[in-house]
Protein backbone atom coordinates (compact mmCIF):
# COMPACT_ATOMS: atom_id res chain seq x y z
CA UNK A 1 0.00 0.00 0.00
CA UNK A 2 1.25 3.45 -0.86
CA UNK A 3 0.04 6.73 0.57
CA UNK A 4 1.63 9.80 -1.00
CA UNK A 5 1.04 13.52 -0.82
CA UNK A 6 2.79 16.78 -1.58
CA UNK A 7 6.10 18.11 -0.31
CA UNK A 8 8.64 20.71 -1.40
CA UNK A 9 12.36 21.22 -1.90
CA UNK A 10 14.70 22.51 -4.62
CA UNK A 11 16.40 20.75 -7.54
CA UNK A 12 17.37 21.58 -11.11
CA UNK A 13 15.75 20.17 -14.24
CA UNK A 14 17.13 17.18 -16.13
CA UNK A 15 17.20 16.74 -19.89
CA UNK A 16 14.66 14.32 -21.33
CA UNK A 17 16.04 11.11 -22.88
CA UNK A 18 15.94 10.65 -26.63
CA UNK A 19 14.44 7.17 -26.49
CA UNK A 20 10.99 6.36 -25.16
CA UNK A 21 11.09 3.66 -22.42
CA UNK A 22 9.27 0.41 -23.15
CA UNK A 23 8.83 -0.59 -19.50
CA UNK A 24 9.76 0.49 -15.98
CA UNK A 25 13.15 -1.22 -16.22
CA UNK A 26 14.15 1.29 -18.92
CA UNK A 27 13.75 4.25 -16.56
CA UNK A 28 16.95 5.54 -14.93
CA UNK A 29 17.04 5.03 -11.17
CA UNK A 30 16.44 8.04 -8.92
CA UNK A 31 19.79 8.88 -7.32
CA UNK A 32 19.11 11.79 -4.96
CA UNK A 33 16.64 12.00 -2.05
CA UNK A 34 12.95 12.52 -2.72
CA UNK A 35 11.50 15.25 -0.55
CA UNK A 36 7.80 14.56 -1.13
CA UNK A 37 6.74 12.25 1.73
CA UNK A 38 5.27 8.85 0.94
CA UNK A 39 4.48 5.66 2.82
CA UNK A 40 5.01 2.06 1.75
CA UNK A 41 3.44 -0.38 4.21
CA UNK A 42 4.07 1.30 7.55
CA UNK A 43 7.36 3.01 6.64
CA UNK A 44 7.52 6.75 5.95
CA UNK A 45 10.07 8.04 3.41
CA UNK A 46 10.86 11.76 3.22
CA UNK A 47 13.97 13.72 2.24
CA UNK A 48 16.23 10.68 2.36
CA UNK A 49 14.94 9.66 5.79
CA UNK A 50 13.21 6.39 6.67
CA UNK A 51 10.89 6.39 9.69
CA UNK A 52 9.03 3.33 10.98
CA UNK A 53 5.45 4.23 11.88
CA UNK A 54 3.20 2.65 14.50
CA UNK A 55 1.01 0.74 12.06
CA UNK A 56 -0.80 0.74 8.70
CA UNK A 57 -1.56 4.21 7.36
CA UNK A 58 -4.68 5.51 5.63
CA UNK A 59 -3.56 9.06 4.76
CA UNK A 60 -0.60 11.38 5.24
CA UNK A 61 -0.68 15.18 5.03
CA UNK A 62 2.54 17.21 4.69
CA UNK A 63 3.33 20.24 6.82
CA UNK A 64 6.45 22.39 7.28
CA UNK A 65 9.22 20.13 8.68
CA UNK A 66 6.85 17.25 9.26
CA UNK A 67 4.02 14.96 8.26
CA UNK A 68 0.60 14.36 9.80
CA UNK A 69 -0.32 10.67 9.76
CA UNK A 70 -3.82 9.18 9.93
CA UNK A 71 -3.61 5.53 10.90
CA UNK A 72 -6.00 3.00 9.43
CA UNK A 73 -8.95 1.46 11.31
CA UNK A 74 -7.84 -1.07 13.87
CA UNK A 75 -4.84 0.88 15.13
CA UNK A 76 -4.56 0.66 18.92
CA UNK A 77 -8.04 1.27 20.36
CA UNK A 78 -9.85 0.46 17.09
CA UNK A 79 -10.44 4.09 16.07
CA UNK A 80 -8.41 6.21 13.70
CA UNK A 81 -5.54 8.00 15.42
CA UNK A 82 -3.85 11.10 13.99
CA UNK A 83 -0.21 11.83 14.90
CA UNK A 84 2.29 14.51 13.98
CA UNK A 85 5.71 13.20 12.88
CA UNK A 86 8.62 15.64 13.18
CA UNK A 87 11.07 14.97 10.33
CA UNK A 88 13.92 16.65 12.24
CA UNK A 89 13.68 14.76 15.53
CA UNK A 90 11.52 11.80 14.37
CA UNK A 91 9.31 12.48 17.40
CA UNK A 92 5.66 11.42 17.10
CA UNK A 93 2.97 13.45 18.87
CA UNK A 94 -0.63 12.34 19.29
CA UNK A 95 -3.06 14.97 17.96
CA UNK A 96 -6.38 13.18 18.31
CA UNK A 97 -8.20 9.83 18.38
CA UNK A 98 -11.50 8.84 16.86
CA UNK A 99 -11.07 11.07 13.78
CA UNK A 100 -10.61 10.66 10.03
CA UNK A 101 -10.80 12.52 6.68
CA UNK A 102 -7.38 14.17 7.20
CA UNK A 103 -6.39 17.04 4.86
CA UNK A 104 -3.69 19.76 4.86
CA UNK A 105 -2.64 22.81 2.88
CA UNK A 106 0.88 21.37 2.67
CA UNK A 107 2.33 23.86 5.13
CA UNK A 108 0.59 25.26 8.25
CA UNK A 109 -2.99 24.02 8.40
CA UNK A 110 -4.47 20.55 8.81
CA UNK A 111 -8.08 19.54 9.33
CA UNK A 112 -10.02 16.40 10.14
CA UNK A 113 -13.53 15.17 10.84
CA UNK A 114 -14.86 13.83 14.15
CA UNK A 115 -18.12 11.93 14.23
CA UNK A 116 -20.13 11.69 17.45
CA UNK A 117 -23.44 10.03 18.26
CA UNK A 118 -25.45 13.04 17.15
CA UNK A 119 -23.03 15.57 15.61
CA UNK A 120 -20.23 15.75 13.09
CA UNK A 121 -17.48 18.32 13.66
CA UNK A 122 -14.59 19.64 11.65
CA UNK A 123 -11.37 20.45 13.52
CA UNK A 124 -8.72 22.80 12.12
CA UNK A 125 -5.20 22.79 13.58
CA UNK A 126 -2.63 25.48 12.90
CA UNK A 127 0.77 23.88 13.41
CA UNK A 128 2.41 24.99 16.69
CA UNK A 129 -0.50 27.33 17.41
CA UNK A 130 -3.75 25.66 18.36
CA UNK A 131 -7.07 24.08 17.41
CA UNK A 132 -10.59 25.27 16.60
CA UNK A 133 -13.65 23.19 15.77
CA UNK A 134 -17.18 23.75 14.56
CA UNK A 135 -20.36 21.76 13.95
CA UNK A 136 -21.32 21.24 10.34
CA UNK A 137 -24.65 22.82 9.28
CA UNK A 138 -26.20 19.51 8.21
CA UNK A 139 -26.69 15.92 9.36
CA UNK A 140 -23.38 14.10 9.50
CA UNK A 141 -24.75 11.49 7.14
CA UNK A 142 -27.64 11.41 4.73
CA UNK A 143 -28.87 9.06 2.05
CA UNK A 144 -25.88 6.76 2.34
CA UNK A 145 -23.13 9.37 2.08
CA UNK A 146 -21.36 11.29 4.89
CA UNK A 147 -20.18 14.86 5.14
CA UNK A 148 -16.67 14.99 3.61
CA UNK A 149 -13.89 17.57 3.99
CA UNK A 150 -12.61 18.21 0.47
CA UNK A 151 -9.58 20.27 1.46
CA UNK A 152 -8.16 23.39 3.08
CA UNK A 153 -6.40 26.25 1.26
CA UNK A 154 -3.17 28.07 2.27
CA UNK A 155 -5.37 30.94 3.49
CA UNK A 156 -7.21 28.65 5.92
CA UNK A 157 -10.43 28.32 3.91
CA UNK A 158 -11.95 24.89 4.46
CA UNK A 159 -14.23 23.32 1.83
CA UNK A 160 -16.58 20.44 2.54
CA UNK A 161 -19.96 19.07 1.59
CA UNK A 162 -22.43 16.26 1.03
CA UNK A 163 -23.00 15.02 -2.48
CA UNK A 164 -26.27 13.35 -1.45
CA UNK A 165 -27.70 16.75 -0.49
CA UNK A 166 -26.03 18.53 -3.42
CA UNK A 167 -24.69 21.07 -0.92
CA UNK A 168 -21.20 22.38 -0.16
CA UNK A 169 -19.94 24.85 2.43
CA UNK A 170 -16.93 27.08 3.02
CA UNK A 171 -15.44 28.11 6.36
CA UNK A 172 -12.79 30.78 6.97
CA UNK A 173 -10.76 29.85 10.05
CA UNK A 174 -7.96 32.42 9.75
CA UNK A 175 -8.18 36.08 10.73
CA UNK A 176 -7.51 38.17 7.63
CA UNK A 177 -5.75 40.87 9.68
CA UNK A 178 -3.15 38.86 11.61
CA UNK A 179 -3.16 35.47 9.84
CA UNK A 180 -3.90 33.64 13.10
CA UNK A 181 -6.38 30.84 13.65
CA UNK A 182 -9.74 31.99 14.99
CA UNK A 183 -13.28 30.71 15.43
CA UNK A 184 -14.91 30.51 12.03
CA UNK A 185 -17.74 32.66 10.89
CA UNK A 186 -20.91 30.67 10.15
CA UNK A 187 -20.48 28.34 7.20
CA UNK A 188 -21.13 29.96 3.83
CA UNK A 189 -23.17 27.91 1.39
CA UNK A 190 -21.26 27.67 -1.89
CA UNK A 191 -23.55 29.02 -4.57
CA UNK A 192 -23.56 27.90 -8.20
CA UNK A 193 -22.75 24.23 -7.61
CA UNK A 194 -26.14 22.62 -8.28
CA UNK A 195 -25.62 19.46 -10.31
CA UNK A 196 -21.86 19.66 -9.73
CA UNK A 197 -19.44 18.30 -7.15
CA UNK A 198 -16.10 19.36 -5.67
CA UNK A 199 -13.49 16.99 -7.07
CA UNK A 200 -10.37 18.44 -5.43
CA UNK A 201 -8.83 21.40 -3.62
CA UNK A 202 -5.46 22.38 -5.12
CA UNK A 203 -3.72 25.36 -3.53
CA UNK A 204 -6.24 28.22 -3.44
CA UNK A 205 -8.37 26.69 -6.21
CA UNK A 206 -10.97 23.96 -6.41
CA UNK A 207 -11.83 21.62 -9.25
CA UNK A 208 -15.56 21.12 -9.81
CA UNK A 209 -17.02 18.28 -11.89
CA UNK A 210 -20.28 17.43 -13.58
CA UNK A 211 -21.87 13.99 -13.87
CA UNK A 212 -20.81 14.00 -17.53
CA UNK A 213 -17.20 13.80 -16.36
CA UNK A 214 -16.14 17.26 -17.50
CA UNK A 215 -14.42 19.53 -14.98
CA UNK A 216 -13.20 23.10 -14.56
CA UNK A 217 -11.19 25.21 -12.12
CA UNK A 218 -12.86 27.62 -9.70
CA UNK A 219 -12.25 29.81 -6.66
CA UNK A 220 -14.62 30.51 -3.77
CA UNK A 221 -15.05 33.89 -2.09
CA UNK A 222 -15.54 34.17 1.68
CA UNK A 223 -19.30 34.56 1.17
CA UNK A 224 -19.45 31.31 -0.81
CA UNK A 225 -19.66 32.87 -4.27
CA UNK A 226 -18.20 30.57 -6.92
CA UNK A 227 -16.06 32.00 -9.72
CA UNK A 228 -15.32 29.33 -12.30
CA UNK A 229 -13.57 29.05 -15.64
CA UNK A 230 -15.94 29.28 -18.58
CA UNK A 231 -14.58 26.14 -20.25
CA UNK A 232 -15.78 22.83 -18.84
CA UNK A 233 -12.99 20.92 -20.58
CA UNK A 234 -10.35 22.89 -18.67
CA UNK A 235 -9.43 19.84 -16.56
CA UNK A 236 -8.85 16.48 -18.21
CA UNK A 237 -11.14 13.57 -17.34
CA UNK A 238 -9.59 11.34 -14.63
CA UNK A 239 -6.55 13.62 -14.33
CA UNK A 240 -4.24 13.25 -11.32
CA UNK A 241 -3.69 16.65 -9.71
CA UNK A 242 -0.62 17.93 -7.87
CA UNK A 243 -0.13 20.80 -5.44
CA UNK A 244 2.44 22.05 -7.96
CA UNK A 245 -0.51 23.16 -10.10
CA UNK A 246 -0.02 20.39 -12.66
CA UNK A 247 -2.48 17.83 -13.93
CA UNK A 248 -1.47 14.47 -15.42
CA UNK A 249 -3.60 12.77 -18.03
CA UNK A 250 -3.23 10.12 -20.73
CA UNK A 251 -3.78 10.33 -24.46
CA UNK A 252 -5.70 7.71 -26.45
CA UNK A 253 -2.32 6.30 -27.49
CA UNK A 254 -1.41 5.75 -23.83
CA UNK A 255 1.15 8.53 -23.44
CA UNK A 256 1.14 10.57 -20.21
CA UNK A 257 1.15 14.38 -20.43
CA UNK A 258 1.68 17.12 -17.84
CA UNK A 259 -0.30 20.36 -18.18
CA UNK A 260 -0.87 23.44 -16.08
CA UNK A 261 -4.06 22.99 -14.08
CA UNK A 262 -6.95 24.65 -15.88
CA UNK A 263 -4.94 25.53 -18.98
CA UNK A 264 -6.24 24.70 -22.45
CA UNK A 265 -3.56 21.99 -22.72
CA UNK A 266 -2.44 23.49 -26.04
CA UNK A 267 1.19 22.87 -25.10
CA UNK A 268 1.36 19.84 -22.77
CA UNK A 269 4.65 18.15 -21.87
CA UNK A 270 4.92 14.48 -22.74
CA UNK A 271 6.45 12.44 -19.93
CA UNK A 272 9.04 9.81 -20.71
CA UNK A 273 7.12 6.96 -19.15
CA UNK A 274 6.12 3.63 -20.72
CA UNK A 275 2.93 3.76 -22.78
CA UNK A 276 -0.17 2.55 -20.98
CA UNK A 277 0.92 3.86 -17.59
CA UNK A 278 -1.87 5.32 -15.43
CA UNK A 279 -1.04 8.09 -12.95
CA UNK A 280 -2.96 7.38 -9.74
CA UNK A 281 -1.58 10.20 -7.56
CA UNK A 282 0.71 13.19 -8.02
CA UNK A 283 2.58 15.13 -5.35
CA UNK A 284 4.85 18.15 -5.51
CA UNK A 285 8.56 17.55 -4.89
CA UNK A 286 10.06 20.89 -5.94
CA UNK A 287 9.61 23.79 -8.36
CA UNK A 288 9.90 21.61 -11.48
CA UNK A 289 9.35 18.04 -10.29
CA UNK A 290 6.43 15.93 -9.11
CA UNK A 291 6.45 12.44 -7.64
CA UNK A 292 3.91 10.19 -9.36
CA UNK A 293 2.31 7.00 -8.11
CA UNK A 294 1.84 5.07 -11.33
CA UNK A 295 0.29 1.78 -12.34
CA UNK A 296 1.61 -0.09 -15.35
CA UNK A 297 -0.11 -3.05 -17.08
CA UNK A 298 1.65 -6.40 -17.27
CA UNK A 299 1.37 -9.16 -19.88
CA UNK A 300 -0.70 -11.35 -17.54
CA UNK A 301 -3.33 -8.59 -17.18
CA UNK A 302 -2.06 -7.67 -13.69
CA UNK A 303 -0.61 -4.27 -12.83
CA UNK A 304 2.55 -3.11 -11.08
CA UNK A 305 2.58 0.05 -8.97
CA UNK A 306 5.66 2.21 -8.81
CA UNK A 307 6.86 5.66 -7.78
CA UNK A 308 8.49 7.87 -10.39
CA UNK A 309 9.91 11.38 -10.14
CA UNK A 310 9.20 13.46 -13.25
CA UNK A 311 10.33 16.85 -14.49
CA UNK A 312 7.17 18.52 -15.81
CA UNK A 313 9.25 21.05 -17.78
CA UNK A 314 11.34 18.58 -19.82
CA UNK A 315 9.36 15.34 -19.34
CA UNK A 316 12.34 13.39 -17.97
CA UNK A 317 11.44 10.73 -15.35
CA UNK A 318 13.37 8.54 -12.94
CA UNK A 319 12.23 5.42 -11.08
CA UNK A 320 12.17 5.75 -7.29
CA UNK A 321 10.96 2.22 -6.54
CA UNK A 322 8.43 -0.39 -7.50
CA UNK A 323 5.81 -1.20 -4.88
CA UNK A 324 5.51 -4.77 -3.56
CA UNK A 325 2.09 -6.29 -4.16
CA UNK A 326 0.04 -6.82 -0.97
CA UNK A 327 0.47 -10.28 0.47
CA UNK A 328 -2.51 -12.60 0.13
CA UNK A 329 -4.63 -13.18 3.20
Amino acid sequence: MVVAFSGCSGHSSEAAPNKHPKDLADLPAQKGPVHAPYVVGSTLYAGGQTIKLAGPVRTIAPIDHGVIVEYDDGHQDGRDEIDEVNLTTHAMTLLTKGADNLVSDGSRYVAWRTVGTSTTNVVVHQIKEGFVDTDIPAPGQCCGSPFVIDGITPSGQLIGGMTSLDRYWSWSFVDADDGELSDSEPAAVISGLRGQSVAAVVGDKIVVSRTTGTSRVATIAADGTLSAAATWASVARDAALSASGREYSSSLAGDVFASKLGATRSDPVRLWLPRGVHVKQAMSDDATHDVLLISTPEADASTTDALARCDFVTGACTLIQTIPAPSAG
